[in-house]
């Protein structure tokens, strides 16, 4: 009964961390995603001598950005100032810089105050860096016994949405000061990193943490479970990668494109959505093999891959039935998606593509079909949604330029 307690305190607690990760998203500025972070080190994990200190580029130091209560309490009664900015650490090799400046966080031992102007003694300390931005410093006080792998497990997860959140603001306040400088493309990278930071990156915070608790708790008969965790945890950092690769792209004034495979990626997507969903049935056309290469990168798998997952998402069948097949026509190559769903009314062809469209169940940023829109006009194609004209559903319509047409010229 006791191990049943722990593990639903563990819980209740990841699910309290995960609800931090929003209150970030309300954050305006570097000073507000600390005073979240050191109230939900209090409130939450009940460290009540918590801080965060900020880098200021300009003195070259680190000065004090939010305190818990209890710290604030006990730097007043101890005749110091209970202010955060009145707090400084200079460069120089006190645990705290070197805990900013290496990036390697210092797990339970306690701060040296001969070397930091700490007017009371705060015990042992988890000190974390939040990137370029600072550190965060978790105690309990000198009373406290130590720190177990729990506390190191949730300051870690605390620290890593942190950082996630002072690199979120950092980036709306840069693009905020050149407003009058930013085009479509400036903006559609905002859009990609605030996806990043928090959909994707906090998600696998997330669900690394549960899967840690799962790996040493399940018997045989469940640890199949755990590996769909793990396998998709590896998904979900594939598919970081690609979308900072995205980030990093959509600024160009021209994408560096390849002739791809058509038949071979679509083949790959179709079997990836296939071993992701077992009730799901894709009939795939028998031309597929043969279609020519068209012009795209290696972004294009993701597009197809997208497409399928929204016909199955968003399908309310019994059966989910897809049929994917293609035609080519002069200088393009056309695939097309269709599935048995509800079908998509006709003003809303247009607007699921756009940036602002949430997904109503999980109330998360929409990404999939607005990535896929971005996608393929940086590959020079076309997007779509129709009706099917042989049975309920929608049918999604991608054109792509041939490869070959483009390399060899038209009657060449």
């Amino acid at each position: 009964m006791r191990d049943i307690s722990v593990q639903k305190q563990r819980q209740r607690t990841l699910e309290r961390l995960h609800e931090t990760t929003r209150r970030f998203l309300g954050a305006e500025t570097a000073t507000e995603v600390c005073e979240i972070a050191v109230t939900a080190a209090d409130e939450l994990l009940e460290y009540s001598y918590s801080g965060a200190m900020l880098y200021d580029p300009e003195a070259d130091f680190l000065r004090g950005a939010a305190f818990a209560d209890g710290l604030e309490t006990a730097f007043a009664d101890a005749g110091g100032s209970d202010e955060p900015g009145d707090l400084t650490v200079e460069p120089g090799e006190t645990d705290i810089w070197q805990v900013f400046e290496t990036g390697e966080p210092m797990r339970g031992e306690p701060i040296d105050t001969d070397t930091v102007d700490i007017p009371v003694d705060i015990g042992g300390s988890l000190l974390y860096p939040l990137g370029e931005w600072g550190v965060l410093g978790i105690s309990a006080g000198a009373d406290y016994e130590g720190f177990s792998d729990d506390d190191r497990q949730f300051v870690e997860l605390l620290a890593s949405t942190t950082e996630n959140a002072l690199e979120r603001v950092t980036k709306e306040r840069e693009l905020r000061e050149s407003r009058e400088l930013l085009s479509t493309r400036n903006d559609q990278i905002e859009f990609f990193n605030s996806v990043l930071r928090h959909d994707l990156l906090n998600g696998m915070q997330i669900l690394r943490g549960h899967a840690d608790m799962l790996a040493d708790t399940v018997d045989e008969e469940l640890r199949s479970h755990v590996e769909v965790i793990d396998d998709h945890s590896a998904d979900i950092v594939d598919l970081t990668q690609n979308v900072r690769a995205v980030t990093n792209s959509v600024g160009e004034e021209s994408a560096t494109l390849e002739a791809v495979d058509t038949g071979t990626l679509v083949a790959e997507s179709v079997s990836k959505t296939r071993g992701s969903h077992d009730d799901v049935t894709i009939t795939v056309g028998t031309d597929l093999d043969s279609l020519p290469r068209v012009r795209a990168n290696e972004f294009l798998a993701a597009v197809f891959e997208n497409l399928l997952g929204n016909a199955v998402e968003h399908n309310d069948s019994d059966r989910v039935e897809i049929e994917v097949d293609a035609v080519v026509d002069g200088e393009t190559v056309t695939i097309r998606i269709a599935d048995n769903g509800p079908g998509i009314d006709d003003e809303a062809k247009q607007e699921v593509f756009e940036r602002s469209i949430t997904a109503e169940d999980s109330g998360s940023i929409g990404f999939g079909l607005y990535f896929v829109r971005v996608m393929v006009d940086r590959f020079g194609g076309d997007v779509w949604f129709e009706d099917r004209e042989d049975r309920q559903g929608a049918v999604a319509v991608v054109e792509l330029p041939r490869a070959d047409v483009e390399e060899t010229g038209p009657g060449e």
